[in-house]
């Protein structure tokens, strides 16, 4: 539970209940999810393989690309 939402869900479903505007909406994430952050309007999911995907209020799930954190990592602890 965040500032805004109020998050349960099971498995790939996701609902989020906005707390000021007294709506809600369910999402349904590609692979079962693990763990889920909010802040603010935001929610941030990992799934059980560890994915991640950012999840906006009212907008549509977006995949987060883990592998350009993986190289910069690595090209950051070369030096």
């Amino acid at each position: 539970m965040g500032e805004k939402l109020f998050v349960m869900g099971h498995d790939a479903k996701l609902h989020a209940w906005h707390l000021e505007l007294n709506r809600l909406e369910t999402i349904e994430v590609p692979e079962n999810f693990k763990r889920c952050i909010t802040e603010g309007e935001t929610i941030l999911i990992v799934t059980q393989n560890s994915d991640l995907y950012l999840w906006n209020f009212g907008g549509s799930l977006q995949p987060i690309d883990s592998e350009y954190f993986c190289s910069f990592y690595l090209s950051e602890a070369q030096f």
